[in-house]
């Protein structure tokens, strides 16, 4: 049986429905970006089921979705087994090479397929920074202001002003772990407020993915700060004007990253021990 962590529910009605459908929102909005983005690097088409039937039945989209999904995983059942015949050891690592060159053009593309998506989802979450401000949860107003502000400057300072860093395979990977990670937290948020327990489960997976995914989302958005930068010198791009201030200001925004995410490492370890090691019954979950 999974274990569940008891939380503590707002007094206010009216707060609560709130919150639980920002989240529940935020969560759908997330999903959606992250299932895209999967389709698209694993070059599936994207099954069309949402979209109106000839039939017009809820269990003709069902069973279509069922077909699908067995369909797919038949055919890379094949693929693997023939992957796996000697005859087809000699070409088995040539394969492997070409997909993940096929794979890292396709990451370079992504922009075109969900950067639209992640610029609403993500402008969305400046409303977290007026939740902290307005008490409505108890979240640290200076943890959410860095949080939302640091996506903000990437969605439309960066990836959406620079067709070097848009372009840059490392989007992929940063919305992968944008996406990744805010599926769990807003999961966590709405399930905390909407039944008062949490699966044991998504605890564990809020609390410990991070050790993965903040490094791998911040280490992407460093990186792609630092690609949309002039390739000349600052210092000599200041006297020959290469460089402008905005310019100047990414830079700093590169060198200030990695302490940044330092501090949001730290901040989440203690949250995680706060969780852990107080025992399951006692420990306190935040909802925003």
């Amino acid at each position: 049986m999974a274990k569940t962590i008891p939380t503590t529910k707002r007094s206010s009605p009216a707060t609560n429905y709130y919150l639980i459908l920002y989240n529940t929102l935020s969560c759908l909005g997330w999903g959606y970006i992250l299932v895209i983005t999967c389709f698209h690097l694993a070059a599936v088409p994207f099954p069309e089921i949402l979209s109106p039937t000839s039939k017009g039945s809820s269990h003709f989209s069902f069973q279509a979705l069922v077909n699908y999904i067995r369909e797919l995983i038949e055919g890379l059942t094949k693929e693997a087994r023939g992957a796996l015949t000697p005859s087809h050891n000699a070409v088995t690592i040539v394969t492997v090479i070409t997909q993940l060159l096929s794979i890292y053009r396709r990451m370079t593309t992504t922009y075109r397929v969900v950067g639209h998506a992640v610029a609403i989802v993500q402008t969305a979450a400046a409303l977290e920074i007026v939740h902290a401000f307005s008490g409505l949860v108890k979240s640290p107003l200076p943890t959410a202001v860095m949080q939302v502000y640091s996506r903000l400057f990437l969605v439309w300072g960066v990836t959406q002003k620079y067709g070097q860093s848009s372009q840059n395979a490392l989007y992929s990977t940063m919305i992968l772990a944008w996406s990744t990670t805010e599926v769990i937290r807003y999961a966590f948020y709405a399930l905390s407020l909407a039944r008062g327990v949490v699966p044991g489960v998504l605890v564990y997976l809020r609390y410990t993915t991070f050790y993965i995914l903040y490094p791998l989302g911040a280490s992407s958005e460093a990186l792609l700060i630092y690609s949309s930068l002039p390739k000349t010198n600052p210092l000599q791009g200041f006297k020959d004007g290469s460089w402008n201030s905005w310019d100047y200001f990414r830079g700093l925004m590169f060198v200030v990253w990695w302490p940044g995410l330092l501090v949001m490492m730290l901040h989440m370890t203690k949250q995680r021990r706060k969780v852990y090691g107080r025992g399951a019954g006692s420990a306190k979950l935040k909802s925003s």
